[in-house]
């Protein structure tokens, strides 16, 4: 018999808030003006587990993979900005505020094997049962105050 370990929970993200009362001008792909985020971790995966039995009058393996750690929950992003924001390049977001929750872990495999060679009736059985995927968590509340001119010029 053989049993794969528990994955670990994933911690939470904390509280996000920004507050800007200047100007933001940002050239080049990917160059965001304002990026808050509060992300969930993920939890962990669950471990693989593996049995094999030998015997001469009969046999069984079984094993049963571990179950994957829940994740946790993101907290609240809150920006709040007062001025212009100018961005220039492919992707580029004047602002992206986003809370996300962490994704489950996986749940670990399971393999097994069973071998009997007796004399007599014998049986070898192997059995498997995979691990449990973990809940994901929670995304919190997002909120954006902007007051002023935003310019997304993409093709700067």
């Amino acid at each position: 018999v053989a049993v794969g370990g528990q994955g670990g929970a994933g911690g939470a993200g904390g509280q996000v808030e920004v507050k800007n009362t200047a100007n933001i001008t940002t050239k080049g792909a990917l160059a965001h003006g304002i990026l808050a985020q509060s992300v969930g971790g993920g939890g962990g995966n669950g471990g693989s587990a593996g049995a094999v039995a030998v015997g001469i009058f009969g046999a069984a393996g079984v094993a049963i993979g571990g179950g994957g750690g829940d994740a946790n929950l993101s907290d609240q992003v809150t920006v709040t900005h007062k001025g212009d924001i100018h961005v220039g390049g492919a992707g580029a977001k004047a602002i992206l505020a986003q809370s996300v929750g962490g994704s489950g872990g996986n749940g670990g495999n399971a393999y097994s094997g069973a071998f009997s060679a007796g004399f007599y009736a014998s049986a070898a059985v192997g059995v498997s049962v995979g691990g449990e995927g973990g809940d994901g968590g929670p995304g919190g509340k997002v909120t954006v105050r902007a007051d002023g001119n935003i310019i997304a010029d993409t093709d700067a």
